[in-house]
């Protein structure tokens, strides 16, 4: 299986030489290239850029193939993968026109890899929040190719990640004191 991993770390890095190790194939990348010309002598495939991942369809298509026999035969029950139901293969991304995410905080985004917030639900009914978001016109309407997070070109409009203004990071969750009792 052909996998690729950005940002080798320690965990990253071990990650892949594990994967190399099971017989994996493995693109890596990461913002110094010593780390990745270490994984290269690993066996790894360098990626000069994340776009050489992201923007690159192939996988797709290499994902797919790979249930094919079980899809061939009645033995096994259908398998499909995400990225073959956002794919240019089927009804493509649809994040904000058919489901969305919702964070643990209340902030309702078109998906969980699009960090743009259109409400919050503790805030506005969840109704007139999709009905902004899913009138916006980068989500009205499914993506042919691909996931649209994944398109470096989505990702530079002023309505997804990289166009949004820094907000503060909310206040962290009180939990209670839990006290120990010496007689329990």
């Amino acid at each position: 299986m052909e996998l690729g991993m950005i940002e080798l770390g320690r965990m990253g890095a071990n990650m892949v030489r594990r994967l190399l190790r099971s017989g994996h194939q493995c693109i890596v990348y990461d913002l110094h290239p010593q780390a990745v010309a270490a994984l290269v002598e690993e066996g790894a495939v360098g990626a000069t850029s994340v776009e050489d991942l992201v923007d690159n369809t192939t996988w797709v298509d290499k994902m797919i193939g790979s249930v094919g026999h079980y899809n061939a035969s009645a033995d096994y029950p259908g398998v499909s993968f995400f990225s073959y139901m956002t794919s240019y293969k089927s009804v493509g991304c649809s994040c904000g026109t058919s489901y969305f995410y919702v964070s643990p905080y209340g902030d309702v985004m078109s998906c969980d890899f699009n960090h743009a917030v259109f409400g919050n639900v503790l805030e506005s009914p969840l109704y007139a929040i999709w009905d902004t978001m899913s009138s916006h016109p980068d989500f009205e309407h499914a993506k042919w190719g691909g996931c649209k997070i994944k398109d470096s070109g989505f990702r530079a409009k002023d309505m997804v990640c990289a166009g949004l203004p820094a907000e503060p990071p909310p206040a962290p969750l009180k939990f209670r004191e839990v006290v120990k009792h010496d007689s329990l």
